[in-house]
């Protein structure tokens, strides 16, 4: 399974950016697709057996408490 690399050509992604270019300003759709790119690199890490890791920060949460 190959994992995505990028959001941007996600239907939804897509609609989102519609409406913020919408408002008059095409910098929000295009800050809100690097925004969720750099989401999507930072915390999915595809393993060698196919299976994916997800990032959550939780541990480092427990810890803290």
């Amino acid at each position: 399974m190959q994992f995505p690399t990028s959001v941007k050509d996600h239907p939804v992604v897509e609609q989102a950016v519609r409406r913020l270019d919408d408002l008059g300003d095409p910098r929000y759709g295009r800050m809100l697709v690097r925004c969720l790119d750099d989401t999507l690199a930072r915390t999915l890490h595809p393993m060698p057996d196919g299976t994916a890791f997800v990032v959550t920060g939780t541990r480092r949460w427990a810890r803290a408490a």
